[in-house]
């Protein structure tokens, strides 16, 4: 049977299967385990860690190291030497997560057309950051409390109220 897994780049990962017969039963006790996985098509090697039993139930465990998942596409193979036992497989797909980076303030204010990192960047520093209002103009501080990010216009004409856009 072949699963196919999206995990985090470099990030340990525990596989947890059962060894079964061709009927689908759980084996327990399965002789002889062997855990191999493949890099980016490269050549099988064992694991560094091989798999176990939990306990008596013909579920085993698989724990892949984050160095071995610092590959964009892992193949692994489970296997006993038990007659009968239906090999697993496993496809990894890795993935990096841009938004696990450390923020940076904004230089400006972005454009519609910036990414989606600025533009969620500049929501949380528009509602946490020191923002200033006055009659005609709304002001957003950068992190010293001090230096203006952006401003805008503000307008009332005593039946339409007007916010200018942020720049």
């Amino acid at each position: 049977m072949l699963l196919s897994i999206r995990q985090k780049k470099n990030t340990a990962l525990t596989l947890m299967f059962p060894l079964s017969d061709a009927d689908g039963q759980p084996i327990t006790g399965c002789a002889a385990l062997d855990s191999e996985r493949s890099q980016d098509g490269g050549a099988f090697n064992d694991c560094t860690n091989e798999m176990a039993e939990q306990g008596v139930t013909g579920w085993y465990a698989l724990t892949l190291t984050a160095a071995e998942l610092n590959y964009g596409v892992i193949s692994v193979r489970a296997q006993t030497s038990t007659s009968g036992i239906m090999p697993m497989a496993f496809m990894i797909t890795t993935f990096t997560e841009p938004l696990d980076d450390a923020n940076t303030e904004l230089a400006s204010i972005p454009t519609t057309t910036g990414g989606l990192r600025a533009m969620v960047q500049f929501l949380f520093e528009y509602f946490r950051n020191v923002r200033t209002e006055t009659s005609g103009v709304e002001s957003l501080k950068k992190e010293d409390a001090a230096t203006e990010l952006g401003s805008r216009t503000l307008a009332d004409d005593g039946t339409t109220f007007t916010r200018g856009e942020m720049n």
